[in-house]
């Protein structure tokens, strides 16, 4: 760790020397934190680890000597935690898949431009704060240890179950059992009591004991005899799961201080308190985490500078709680409360409150209790409640068949698009909470080879294993594709099934393979090899334009612009190639807007006609609208215009895009000067424009998606003389 955080040390491992300076200058200039050092191979990167202590490693991937995975396995055997970030040019999901399986911290594709140093800087900020926030973690949960280990008292935690999951050192010392040995036994090897098996919340019927602070109670030692306690519990969460804090103390020899007693209320979650029984609640006594729950010192509350029912209760809560703990006085019960409190800053958080009326010294009758945060709980529970409604909305418009069992393989759910698959008898309602094998024998008598789908349908369910895309071919020649998700239920161990056509996407997939492997190759070639010569080339060129305004760099500018358009639309002709994803409906109107936003249209105006909703790949149907219209706004007050007699182009005016729907499909019409007849299969060929500052590729990776969605694409004329492009063989979508 760095030995001060005003600074953080970084190290730069790159084999090109140029771009590693290039990004540790960006990087100084982003964070005035950041110190940066670079190193040329993984071996003189780890001679600087040696040298030096860092706060995170940044490493390229592809380097001649070793590569950044190795690299990673070398630093994570003498340093585990060290932030280490992947900061490569060759990108695809198997690196990045073998990355985070490594223990790679975070993992980042070079791009092109300055503005990845500031997403790099980011990320090393974001890695290294979270870093040393779990350092200091760990030194909380060291001084947490230290106190349990130190104190006389036992301290005990106890499930709802009243199972004991720690005791600490001074178990042994009152009980006489070793804390690991009472790990895993029930709080009556302590306290026999009947009465206090379970001194905390009952899950099933809610219950509570009578009382469960400073009671006086008889332990039991391991050889039998009795030991005088004063007993106290606590509760809190841990992993959403509820847990209590027990201090049991001995208290015929006052085994410990009430200093020590101050101690462990303070590192408890929340705070204690004593108050008067009236409205506002005053307070006379304060201890714990009230800065951190509400933002009040424990002073200002108990001096009554600040009064809790006043001052920190909502007020629309006021009243419905005064009367839930008037209500559960008069019955001689302790009370618990749920209600907003409204913090010093402003912010409102959920508090839990559970208390009792004790009589004073002076026999007055005053209330002591517990108070501790349950906002994320609550905001969990909201979330639940919100995620309950749009899981039973998704569970009846998704594309794909479901079917839930219980352990005893009774339908639990079915929705209607299992039916429509296997063209089932019936309706889901009928079939709920009937056994499985009904449904399961009108599916089987469907497949090829019934026999292997029970038995692969029978081991899923006895292994209770997750299992994705376990295919299946049907005597009408479709295949289709299960996925097995065991789930919990209250009353046991039940079964997802998820049911989807294959078809398509398996024809795909055998047709495409081939074609995937040989543009992967040809994809990384050109995403390393071109691009960080290039990313160093804009890096020096905004140095240089620190100091020089020449116009000759600014000529440099548009040309590395133009390279990187180049380089992109290039990538994106080999890389995605012709394969499309997951098809979705996608409507026309939206995705348009979308894309055209993403265009640079100058005064070009865009106007679309349909609200149509097709089946697509939505990325790859955006890739074709935006090259369309690109070639409208780029091409369609220029194509053909008449040159004067000095050569220089004349007339022209700001082009109108339409976007329309055909009855197989839609189109996308400008109103400029058109395509001549003879070109507009041209068109689409790598490297045809007629424009000096086109790529040639844009039409390309048009007919690209389309081929890919097994659409046609055709240039005509439009109504107005315009260039018109028609995509059609379109499967539109019900609305």
């Amino acid at each position: 760790m760095s030995p001060s955080r005003d600074t953080v040390r970084v190290l730069h491992v790159d084999d090109d020397p140029e771009f590693a300076a290039m990004a540790a200058a960006f990087l100084e200039r982003a964070d005035d934190r950041f110190e940066v050092d670079t190193a040329t191979s993984v071996s003189a990167g780890l001679d600087s680890l040696a040298a030096s202590d860092f706060d995170c490693v940044v490493s390229d991937y592809e380097m001649p000597e070793q590569d950044g995975l190795a690299f990673l396995d070398a630093v994570r055997a003498e340093s585990p935690d060290l932030p280490f970030i992947l900061f490569t040019g060759k990108g695809s999901e198997e690196i990045a898949s073998e990355a985070i399986s490594a223990g790679v911290t975070d993992y980042l594709q070079k791009g092109t431009g300055t503005d990845q140093y500031t997403v790099l800087a980011n990320r090393i900020g974001n890695v290294v704060e979270r870093w040393w926030a779990e350092q200091e973690a760990e030194r909380t949960r060291a001084r947490l240890e230290a106190i349990t280990s130190n104190s006389s008292d036992v301290i005990v935690t106890v499930d709802n179950a009243g199972t004991i999951r720690f005791a600490n050192a001074a178990a042994e010392d009152v009980f006489g059992y070793a804390p690991a040995a009472l790990v895993g036994q029930s709080l009556t090897t302590l306290l026999p009591s009947s009465r206090h098996d379970r001194p905390v919340r009952s899950l099933e019927t809610d219950e509570r004991t009578a009382d469960w602070k400073a009671l006086e109670r008889a332990g039991r030692h391991r050889d039998g005899h009795e030991i005088p306690l004063s007993v106290s519990f606590s509760e809190f969460e841990r992993n959403d799961a509820r847990r209590f804090i027990g201090v049991l103390r001995d208290v015929s020899e006052k085994r410990e201080s009430s200093r020590q007693l101050q101690t462990l209320i303070s590192n408890l979650p929340g705070i204690v308190y004593r108050c008067r029984n009236e409205p506002g609640w005053p307070m006379e006594y304060v201890r714990g985490e009230c800065a951190e729950l509400v933002g009040y010192s424990a002073s200002e509350l108990a001096d009554g500078d600040v009064v809790w029912g006043v001052d920190v209760l909502h007020p629309d809560d006021e009243d419905v709680m005064w009367e839930a703990v008037q209500e559960a006085l008069d019955t001689g019960e302790p009370f618990e409360v749920t209600y907003r409190a409204i913090a010093r800053d402003g912010s409102v958080r959920w508090m839990w409150e559970r208390g009792r009326a004790v009589t004073a010294a002076d026999g007055e009758r005053v209330l002591e209790g517990f108070i501790t945060d349950i906002t994320d709980r609550e905001e969990r529970k909201r979330e639940l409640e919100q995620t309950s409604v749009l899981l039973s909305t998704l569970f009846e418009t998704l594309p794909v068949g479901v079917l839930a069992e219980d352990a005893a393989r009774n339908v639990l759910a079915v929705n209607d698009r299992m039916f429509e698959l296997f063209d089932l008898l019936g309706t889901p309602a009928e079939v709920i909470g009937a056994d499985c094998e009904r449904m399961a024998g009108q599916v089987s008598e469907m497949f090829v080879d019934p026999a292997g789908f029970v038995e692969r349908t029978n081991r899923l369910v006895n292994a209770q294993e997750s299992r994705r895309d376990d295919e299946f071919e049907l005597r009408d020649g479709r295949t289709f594709a299960r996925s097995y998700e065991p789930i919990e239920l209250s009353d046991g161990a039940g079964h997802l099934w998820v049911y989807h056509d294959a078809t398509a996407r398996k024809t795909r997939e055998q047709s495409l393979r081939r074609t995937n492997e040989r543009l992967e190759e040809f994809a990384s070639v050109v995403s390393h090899d071109l691009r960080n010569p290039l990313n160093v080339a804009e890096g020096r060129l905004e140095l240089a334009r620190e100091t020089d305004d020449s116009e000759h760099l600014a000529s440099i500018a548009r040309a590395h612009d133009r390279m990187r358009v180049l380089i992109e639309d290039l990538l994106t002709l080999a890389h995605d190639g012709a394969e499309v994803g997951e098809l979705e409906p996608v409507t026309l109107s939206t995705v348009s807007e979308r894309c055209w936003a993403n265009v640079e249209t100058g005064n070009a105006t865009v106007r679309t006609a349909t609200d149509g909703v097709i089946w697509a790949d939505r990325s790859r149907l955006q890739q074709l609208l935006e090259n369309l219209f690109r070639n409208a706004v780029d091409h369609g007050s220029t194509r053909n215009r008449p040159e004067a007699a000095d050569g220089v182009e004349h007339g022209g005016s700001a082009v109108s895009v339409t976007v329309g729907a055909l009855d197989d499909g839609f189109y996308v019409e400008d109103d400029g000067p058109g395509i001549p007849a003879d070109d507009r299969e041209a068109v689409f060929d790598v490297g045809y424009s007629t424009s000096r500052e086109g790529t040639g590729f844009g039409l390309a990776i048009v007919e690209q998606v389309a081929d890919a969605h097994r659409w046609d694409v055709r240039a005509t004329e439009g109504h107005d003389g315009g260039a018109r492009f028609e995509i059609r063989g379109v499967e539109l979508a019900e609305t």
